[in-house]
């Protein structure tokens, strides 16, 4: 659902003529914080208790918000400098605003495009390193399990020895 500019507009004065009654979102915002039992002495995000988490997360949709994540990361990481202008007064001002400003605001661009680049790179090398310990504990799991069992029957074994030797 696209607005006009002009609905944009007629929304954004609407919105700036109604008063804000600050007085209701501070008494907002103290029900919350007395309902979350938070206290006057929890001045770090550290001293604040969280939610407790999963015992045992689910990892193959944990590990598919992350690669969906890093996916999303990967298609926002590069930066254009410049945008498509329209026709008309305003994009011959964009234009030569554009020009004035390429010199700054290019190096800028391509410096923090090479940032993001880096970093969904990073973001990957990691995925990829938590798939393959995921994969690692998985048989290290099995594998512990497997020699439990191992381990009783021998147990067994020695304890009928034990009894008939």
């Amino acid at each position: 659902m696209q607005q006009t500019k002009q609905q944009r507009m007629d929304d954004s004065q609407n919105a700036s003529q109604q008063p804000v009654n600050i007085e209701k979102i501070m008494e907002e915002i103290r029900a919350e914080i007395m309902e979350k039992g938070y206290t006057a002495d929890m001045l770090s995000f550290a001293d604040v208790p969280l939610p407790a988490a999963e015992d045992e997360p689910d990892s193959a949709a944990a590990g598919e918000a992350v690669s969906q994540a890093v996916s999303r990361m990967q298609g926002l990481s590069f930066i254009a400098w410049r945008r498509p202008v329209n026709a008309g007064i305003k994009g011959i001002v964009k234009r030569i605003l554009y020009k004035l400003s390429g010199f700054i605001a290019a190096p800028m661009s391509e410096d923090q495009t090479a940032f993001n680049g880096a970093t969904v790179s990073a973001m990957e090398q990691l995925f990829a390193v938590l798939k393959a310990q995921q994969q690692e504990i998985e048989q290290q799991k099995a594998s512990i399990e497997r020699l439990q069992k191992h381990l009783s029957n021998l147990e067994k074994k020695s304890a009928q020895r034990r009894r008939n030797g």
